[in-house]
Parts: structure tokens; sequence; C-alpha cells
């Protein structure tokens, strides 16, 4: 066989580098020279390809009577390069030795083509000339690196060449690795990217009275280049979060469009509150809005002046205050105390009005700027004993309320009066006259254990008693002790006596409660005349008073307890 037949045989056929084997070396020269003392070498060609993972992408195969799919915007072909190198087959140490390295763009034009060229360590680089791009420096050493040839751009349908010239040292095989990377030329495509957007407003006054209602706008716009479809619009639940979500369904929104929805709402919380909606459409589109809102409301506050303790039946005096502690005016302000069942109305300040079936008593206060206050008197009277509660209640006409209670301690006391009701004009002697003792208890608590006694001046002798147990003794009447007296109760003794003797009689009652520390007294003149006997003067009444006998001590006294001075 030709050697040189066979040597170029084997060349035609490309030499594959694994993904992640060695590099594709230049073959040495393998045959039997047909003279070989004739000196003469034919060159021998050597091509490479591109590594495995720098291969262009295969192109789909289509029919040529498959028709062109509509939707197909952009086809795109690789380059196919392969690298050629050529020089002598035997060199001598020290003689240089010239190679040409030729690579070849059967395809698409290639970016940033790189030739790399694996020069062993034991030969010189002499000089490195390329046809276009830039030849490697001739740069020997231990430390030189592969020779690159950088070829910025390399149009299909071209060849470049490299021009080396190489001198041996030493006697060991000299053999070149030669390889090569690219960028395919790239193309462009240019599709539309169309994009819905979703952006949402919210406007409506920002101060707004506490139970007003107000219209809100919320206003959706697509400033996006794509429609957005299946979009809705969720009002979430104003202030504290109570209620539920209103949804209002837009369809499709149309690239540059823009919609509202009005809602009307009502102020039902005071203070900063937030209006917040949401607004959703497919593929994941969302855009939120809120408002913040100030809601003003007045606050009305009630405090009550009052006597802590007081006593049944007399009057006590009660201050109500109204005060507008918010940010906005109350109006039709009106205020009400309650009396208690006992309660009696004995006047009231600033015209107020008594209602005596339902107990209470009524102002008209009118309008309420915020930051002011008002004031109003009563004046009442509480019978019951223990506590008594009064409720107080300021209102409006738009349900603001606010409410305070006075509790007053009642305490219940007996109070006794006692009396005697003596015959009208003189008595004759003789003739028996007859003395009403009159014990009432004027107070609101009853009167226990109460002592009376009845003293009558010399000459002077009950006869008979009626109305309780009672003991007759000489000048005087000593009385059962009441065990009780009720509130309002009156107890009534009836006394008769007779007088031996002409001149004025004194009749005198003393009465004695020692759980209320009191002691009473009380006395009345008589005068009895003789059947002969003229009218007394004014002078002889006061000779006959300043012979009075002192009236013994009552029976309850005389065990050692001391006591109170009389009253005048």
């Amino acid at each position: 066989t030709d050697p040189q037949i066979a040597a170029e045989d084997a060349f035609d056929t490309p030499i594959e580098r694994p993904l992640d084997g060695p590099s594709p070396t230049l073959a040495q020269p393998a045959f039997e020279p047909n003279d070989p003392s004739s000196g003469v070498h034919e060159p021998r060609v050597a091509r490479a390809v591109p590594r495995a993972d720098l291969a262009a992408p295969q192109q789909e195969f289509r029919p040529a009577d498959e028709p062109a799919d509509q939707d197909l915007v952009m086809m795109s072909n690789s380059p196919v390069l392969s690298v050629e190198a050529a020089g002598p087959r035997t060199v001598r140490v020290g003689q240089q030795a010239d190679f040409v390295v030729k690579i070849r763009n059967a395809g698409a034009a290639a970016e940033n083509v790189v030739v790399t060229i694996d020069v062993p360590a034991h030969a010189d680089v002499a000089s490195a000339h390329a046809s276009t791009g830039t030849a490697p420096a001739a740069i020997n050493g231990a430390d030189r690196g592969p020779l690159e040839w950088h070829i910025p751009r390399m149009d299909g349908k071209t060849a470049e060449t490299l021009n080396l010239t190489l001198v041996p040292r030493k006697s060991d095989p000299l053999g070149l690795a030669v390889r090569y990377t690219y960028a395919p030329e790239a193309s462009q495509l240019s599709v539309e990217v169309q994009e819905p957007k979703l952006e949402m407003a919210i406007s409506g006054p920002s101060d707004v009275l506490f139970g007003e209602t107000k219209v809100y706008r919320l206003t959706l716009a697509n400033p996006g280049n794509g429609d957005a479809e299946n979009v809705v619009i969720n009002l979430l639940p104003v202030g504290d979060g109570n209620g539920g979500t209103a949804s209002h369904k837009l369809g499709t929104l149309r690239a540059g469009e823009s919609r509202y929805v009005e809602v009307e709402l009502t102020a039902r919380q005071a203070g900063a509150i937030a209006i917040k909606a949401q607004a959703y459409a497919d593929h994941g589109l969302r855009s939120e809005a809120a408002e913040q809102v100030f809601v003003r409301r007045a606050s009305l506050q009630v405090a009550v002046e009052a006597p802590r303790v007081t006593f049944a039946g007399t009057a006590g005096n009660y201050r109500v205050t109204i005060v507008n502690a918010g940010d906005a005016p109350a109006t039709d302000v009106h205020v009400a105390a309650m009396l208690p069942p006992d309660g009696k109305y004995l006047s009231s300040s600033a015209g107020g009005q008594y209602d005596a079936q339902q107990g209470k008593v009524t102002w008209t206060v009118g309008p309420l700027p915020p930051g002011t206050e008002r004031a109003f008197d009563l004046k009442c009277s509480l019978g019951t004993p223990g506590d008594n509660r009064l409720q107080f209640v300021a209102s409006t006409a738009d349900n603001l309320s606010a409410s305070a209670a006075a509790t007053t301690q009642v305490q219940a006391l007996a109070d006794l009066k006692i009396e005697i009701r003596d015959p009208q004009g003189p008595v004759a002697v003789g003739t028996e006259a007859v003395f009403e003792l009159v014990i009432r208890n004027r107070g609101t608590a009853a009167a226990h254990d109460v002592d009376l006694v009845a003293f009558f001046s010399e000459g002077l002798e009950a006869t008979s008693v009626e109305g309780g147990g009672h003991e007759i003794a000489t000048g005087q009447v000593v009385f059962t002790p009441l065990a009780s007296v009720g509130a309002g109760e009156t107890v009534v003794f009836k006394v008769r006596a007779h007088a031996d003797r002409e001149g004025h009689h004194v009749f005198r009652c003393e009465l004695f409660c020692e759980s209320l520390h009191t002691k009473l007294a009380v006395e009345e003149a008589t005068y009895f005349y003789g059947s002969d006997s003229p009218a007394p003067s004014s002078a002889a009444s006061g000779d006959a008073l300043q012979r009075q006998p002192t009236p013994a001590e009552p029976r309850a006294l005389i065990e050692g307890d001391e006591a109170p001075p009389l009253p005048e």
C-alpha cells in the first residue's frame, strides 16, 4: 500500500474527544517511506473537530413538503469548524521546522474563535504568523503555556492559517495538540411581551364626623400593555375588622383602561381608621390601596357632687356637671336625674323639669362644643334609711350617652315631741278636769324605751288615766315605759283630775328616752275656782305659779342616772 495514501486516509476520519477526556493531539508520522535515502518527505495533514461540549446544536429536521409553522419567529444556523495542521515528517535537533495550522468554517459565522496549540517543552517557538487575529507570542522557557491564536470573528465559508516555526532541542518526538473553541453568532429574536398591571387608589373625605355616611371611590387602572383578566376588587372590613369582605367583579381590564367603584361608608368608630381594598387578577396580579380617615366624635363625661350622709327628710344638694371631652360638638344634649322611690323633689336650677310619675328631673342643654361643660343643681330630700342611689344620665340625639351615680347614706332618727292639752277656761273646784298628754314621733325611726311621768301641783290629784299602763300616786302619775314609739306614731293619754281648792294648778309632764339621750318637759296651768270666788287677776295667777311644788324625779332616774338639763 502507498504510505502517503494510507496516511491521508487515516486523517480523513475526524478524531473526536470525549467530553472529559484528553485533548486531540497531532498524530505522529507513522509510515514507511518509499525511498528512505531520498530525503524527500511529503507534508502530512491532520484534521481536528470541536469538543463534544462545544459542538453546535443540531437543527430540527423538517421535510421539504412540510409547511412552515406560522408561529415561527426565528431560525438559527451554527458554525461548522475544522482544523488542519501540516508540517514535515522528520526534523533535526536544533533545525527549524515550519508547520501550517489551518482552520476552516463551513457553517454560520463564529465569534471569539480561539485555537490552542500545545507545543512540547523541549521545542522552542521561533515565530508565529497568522492570516488574521492575534498570533501567539514566541515565548520559550519552562513556564511557557499553550499557544493561543485569537480570531475575533470568522465568517462562514472562510479559512484562516497560522504559520508556526519550531526548533526541537531534544530527540524526543515532537507532538503537537491542536484544539479550538468558539462562540456562535447570536441570533436576535424580537418577540413582544405583554404585561398587565394593576394600580388602585382610594379617594374620599379624610375627616368625618361619627355617624356620617360618605361616598368613597375605588379606582382601578391597568397601566400595562396586556389585558388583566378576571379582575376582582375586595373591600376589607373597616376599622376594628368586624364584618365581612365586600367583593366586586370587574372582569377583563384592558391595557390602559381604568374603572372605578363607589361605596358608601358610615363612620361607626371614632379615631383614626383605615379603609383598605385589594384587587386580584389572573396570573398572580395583585394591588392594594389604603386611605387613612379620622373620625371625630363628641365624648360626654358626667360628674356628680353629692352628700355622703344625710338625715331622712332633710334637704340634700346635688350638682351634676356635663363635659364634652371629645373632638366634635355634641348636639341636642339632655340631662336626666332619677330620684330613688322615696325621694322628694324640692327644686332645681337652669329650668329643670320634674316628672312626678317617673320621679325624674330633666334639663335641656342643647349643643355642647368640644372642651366645654355645663353644671346643674338639684335639691331633694330622701326618706328611706340606708344607701339611696341617684342616677344621672346625659344623652344626645345620635345615641351618645354617659352616666354617673351618686349614693347617699340616709340616717333615720326618732324625733319625739310631747304636748299637753288642758281644759279650756277655768274649772270649778271639785269638778273633774281632763288633761290630754300627746306624745308624737316626728322622726324617721322608732323611739324605744320611753319613760313618762306626770306631776300635779298641791291641791290637784289624778283620779283616773286612759291610754296605757300607769300607777297613780300622790301628786303624780307614773306611766308604764313605752317599748316603742314608731316613726310618725302618736300616743295619747287622758288624765282625769280634780282640785280641792281654788287657784291656779299646774299639770307637768316629763319624758325621757335613754336611747336618744332625750329629756323633754312640758306643763300647763289651769285655774280652778270656787262657787263664790271672783275671777283671779293676773297678779294672783303669778303668785299661784310661784307657789308650785317642785316635781319629783321620774322613776327611771331614781337609780342614779344623771339626766341632761331640761330644754328651755
